[in-house]
């Protein structure tokens, strides 16, 4: 077999990540190791291990949920392109570590509403977050972590500006890249792209963990008032991913559409007499910011929006006169700031 053919068969068929390859070309004669998602995947779960049994106690078990992957520049160019079913991959492998352990921990509630994993490249001779490309010759790979994703800080208003983030990033939204037009995207429900290589994930999109309607997220849930026994059934549901819901001086992240209709509006959105408003606790969001609206005869929902909003990561048009599919477990993002799961009942 010819070098050239060796080489085409070398990238082809993979033996094992990590694995060494050599080329008859002068300038690599030593050989380098090509880094595959595996060995990005086995990196992710030994740095979740790790960390897990520094901050876990006999009392309570604690995790990180932001993660940052450097990598040489020839590695980050083959991982990029996949780096979003990768961390999808390892939010599954972290959810399975924490089932394996919550046995040991009874009174277990997540802490975290989702996972942030983000990709840098590391460029010959550059420093990024502190990190070399002399580190990255050694190591081929380097995780850096947090317990929280960088922005929830400021949700909680407890840190100041900056304070508490690991990332430095490379890129601006002005950058991001572009989805594949031909990826499923029901694959990605639960997923948002923050920026270039950099994913939210829902927590447990799944509902793997078991938590249901009792997740932490829904104890909070307060039905608007006047609804009863005798109010119609609700026909879906909207969930404050990274926000909350308020009326009336009550706070609640679970909101039961009973009708064909519900806007989605900001703190200080007014309803009119028969109609449906749900207030984000946010100035981010206009008044009405969408609209959701059900056809009862074909038990479909649709969404119009006035505002910015990502529908499952798609942009809509903004301006309320094109209405477009919701389609069942979808994620509605607000003005890059505030997401929403919808769900049919």
């Amino acid at each position: 077999m010819s070098a050239f053919f060796k080489k085409i068969f070398s990238v082809l068929a993979p033996d094992s990540p990590g694995r060494q390859v050599t080329s008859s070309t002068s300038d690599s004669e030593s050989g380098y190791e090509v880094m595959s998602r595996q060995a990005v995947l086995d990196a992710l779960l030994s740095h979740f291990d790790q960390e897990m049994a520094f901050e876990s106690t006999q009392v309570s078990m604690l995790f990180h949920t932001s993660f940052i992957v450097y990598l040489r520049e020839q590695d980050y160019d083959r991982i990029s392109p996949s780096f979003l079913m990768t961390a999808k991959d390892a939010v599954t492998l972290f959810l399975r570590r924490i089932k394996e352990k919550m046995e040991d921990y009874p009174g277990y509630m997540p802490h975290s509403r989702y996972w942030v994993l983000q990709l840098v490249n590391i460029p010959e001779g550059t420093m990024i977050d502190g990190v070399t490309d002399q580190e990255m010759d050694s190591n081929m790979i380097i995780v850096k972590s947090s317990i929280f994703p960088e922005d929830e800080y400021d949700s909680f208003g407890g840190a100041q500006q900056g304070e508490g983030r690991v990332v430095t990033t490379l890129h601006t939204k002005s950058s991001m890249k572009a989805l594949p037009k031909a990826l499923n995207m029901t694959t990605l429900l639960g997923l948002d792209q923050l920026d270039k290589d950099k994913y939210r994930i829902k927590f447990d999109q799944d509902n793997y963990l078991g938590f249901g309607s009792s997740s932490p997220f829904d104890s909070g849930r307060i039905l608007p008032q006047g609804v009863g026994s005798d109010t119609p059934a609700a026909v879906a549901r909207l969930t404050a991913d990274d926000g909350r819901f308020v009326a009336g001086g009550r706070v609640f992240t679970t909101f039961q559409m009973r009708g064909d209709s519900v806007k989605i509006c900001g703190r200080n959105g007014m309803a009119v007499p028969g109609e449906s408003i749900v207030n984000i606790d946010s100035d981010e969001v206009m008044n009405p910011h969408c609209i959701i609206r059900r056809d009862p005869s074909q038990r479909k929902f649709y969404i119009a929006a006035y505002g910015p909003v990502r529908l499952n990561e798609r942009k809509l048009p903004a301006g309320g006169t094109q209405w477009f599919l919701l389609p069942d477990r979808s994620t509605i993002l607000l003005n890059e700031d505030t997401q929403i799961s919808f769900s049919i009942s």
